[in-house]
């Protein structure tokens, strides 16, 4: 569909937040020092009481690329759901409010669109990704995996939120976002995402950053990611597929056992002697092979 390489890319980036004050000046400085004219922050803050909502507010008064929504919501999937729908640009990218975008992700993307081909029909821009600490220090990196059924089956979601650009009018059509789900929001996405197989490009290099800290949901909700990981594996296994729902839920398991061990820069170390994860061959799918 050639409409989509007409323009120069256009990004609505949305931010959903509850009490992240110690953590939103850099989130909002990370998309902010990237976004050209025409790109828009939309964060949507559930009436934090920590100081963020005054925060945001006094730096939208003065940069009217932010957008700030004062709403309450049902959870996290209902704010994505609030500011997708006042999203007014194609390309939408999901970046939580202790996360961040890193320096030169959104050029990359609007570089990579702007290099294919006017009939290509890209709906999916993913990237690598880093996990940082509290402080924003680099504790690891990680290579998207290939989205495919098999691999969600088997190591859960195939790339980080904030490191992924999505055409809106795909987000759209296979539903946004689903607000039965508390953590696993990201793999249910990624799991219609498969199934619908738009066009894609990978960018070998990071381009969001994971902030691990005692107040996220992989920190404080394990529980409820397990089950609806479970909920969402065998939803999408079928046949001898369910074989691999079993092996993945079972590696998850151990993986948060372990968390905290997996978060150690020596555990880190090792990690990288042993393991080579080869980047995932996404360049463009393939869009008459199924998912």
């Amino acid at each position: 569909m050639s409409q989509h390489r007409k323009e120069e890319p256009r990004f609505s980036i949305l931010m959903p937040c509850l009490d992240k004050a110690g953590y939103i000046d850099a989130a909002l400085d990370s998309a902010l020092s990237q976004m050209a004219d025409g790109d828009e922050l939309l964060v949507q803050d559930a009436h934090s009481t920590d100081g963020t909502s005054e925060t945001v507010a006094r730096r939208a008064a003065n940069d009217p690329r932010i957008r700030h929504y004062i709403e309450r919501d049902s959870g996290q999937t209902d704010a994505l759901n609030r500011a997708l729908k006042k999203a007014t640009n194609e390309w939408i990218v999901w970046l939580n409010a202790d996360d961040m975008l890193l320096p030169g992700a959104l050029d990359a993307v609007r570089a990579a669109l702007r290099g294919e081909d006017d009939g290509a029909d890209i709906g999916l821009v993913i990237g690598d990704h880093l996990i940082v600490d509290d402080a924003g220090a680099t504790i690891d990196d990680f290579p998207a995996d290939p989205l495919d059924k098999r691999t969600l089956l088997r190591v859960g979601t195939a790339m980080f939120s904030g490191s992924t650009v999505i055409r809106k009018d795909i987000l759209e059509e296979i539903g946004a976002f689903d607000e039965r789900y508390y953590c696993a929001m990201d793999l249910d996405l990624q799991f219609r995402l498969a199934e619908r197989n738009p066009g894609r490009i990978y960018i070998d290099k990071p381009l969001g950053a994971l902030r691990m800290n005692d107040t996220t949901k992989l920190s404080n909700a394990a529980h409820i990611f397990v089950r609806e990981c479970w909920e969402l594996r065998r939803r999408y296994s079928h046949g001898a597929d369910y074989l691999w729902a079993i092996y993945g839920e079972a590696i998850q398991l151990a993986a948060w056992a372990t968390l905290r061990i997996r978060l150690t820069k020596r555990y880190r170390r090792i990690r990288r002697l042993v393991v080579r994860r080869p980047a995932p061959s996404l360049a463009v799918a393939d869009n008459s092979t199924a998912a």
